[in-house]
């Protein structure tokens, strides 16, 4: 007769197993940006039909004349990885212009938009697709570059860069709150004291490196908690597992507008402010 006490431990060594399997996909609903959900049958189909990627090149326009009597421009960014640039022109009155080079059907771009209430545009650009995982040899292959016209309207900025790389300049646009979250990615932002931020910065950053430049005679109010990463402003640097506190550099013009708050958290990642 079996040993009831084995019965027993197969059961127990089963129900963790349920219960794992029930954490993991929890985890990957809950943690898009770390994990992309796509599926391994997905990624077995996709392969098994030899197919390879192929090279397009995509522009996408939103035009200010669809959209007149705007209040504020809400751009939304979610990238899975690739390269990205951004900057502001003067000269050009379209709301959002991108010009994208991906190898189909891996970093397709995807925009979307809607109008508020408050006549406030949104507008959302994506390169998240379900489908198979890219594959690395690709990823150099994949960027876009983003243009915002009509500088003088109002602007917020929400990006989450999951992998790849980003390059923002923006030297005439009219900012008011901004938003940034990276996971394994690398930032470079560039802010003019025109393009100031009329609101305070909210920065979260994982594991990969976000590079601020900011005007000499600006002031600077960084509140910060620490993981195991750092943050250097100035080639000061700051480390400590778990520290929180305020640094704080004083304007050269003694005006509040000529000050910048950035409300960091730092994981395992390196956050650098440069004047």
């Amino acid at each position: 007769m079996p040993d009831s006490s084995w019965g027993k431990t197969l059961l127990a060594i089963f129900v963790l197993a349920v219960i794992g399997l029930v954490f993991f996909l929890s985890f990957i609903q809950l943690k898009p940006t770390l994990i992309p959900r796509q599926s391994v049958l997905k990624n077995l189909s996709y392969w098994s039909k030899k197919t390879f990627p192929k090279a397009k090149n995509q522009e996408l326009i939103i035009t200010n004349e669809n959209y007149p009597n705007l209040n504020k421009r809400k751009l939304e960014i979610n990238l899975l990885s690739g390269q990205f640039d951004l900057s502001d022109q003067k000269e050009n009155s379209d709301l959002f212009r991108l010009k994208a080079q991906y190898q189909d059907p891996f970093g397709e771009p995807k925009i979307t938009t809607d109008l508020d209430e408050k006549k406030n545009i949104i507008i959302n650009f994506t390169n998240y697709q379900d489908g198979p995982l890219w594959p690395s040899r690709v990823v150099d292959k994949i960027s876009y570059q983003g243009f915002l016209g009509k500088t003088d309207l109002l602007t917020d900025l929400d990006l989450k860069l999951a992998a790849g790389q980003a390059n923002i300049n923006f030297t005439d646009i009219q900012i008011d709150a901004l938003n940034i979250e990276v996971g394994a990615g690398q930032l470079s932002l560039k802010l003019s004291q025109h393009s100031l931020p009329q609101e305070e910065v909210a920065v979260n950053l994982d594991v990969g490196q976000i590079i601020i430049y900011l005007p000499e005679e600006i002031g600077i109010n960084l509140n910060y908690h620490l993981g195991a990463g750092k943050i250097v402003i100035n080639e000061e640097e700051i480390r400590g597992l778990g520290k929180e506190g305020n640094f704080s550099l004083p304007s050269s013009q003694k005006q509040k507008k000529d000050q910048i708050v950035i409300n960091s958290q730092v994981g395992a990642g390196s956050l650098i402010i440069n004047q």
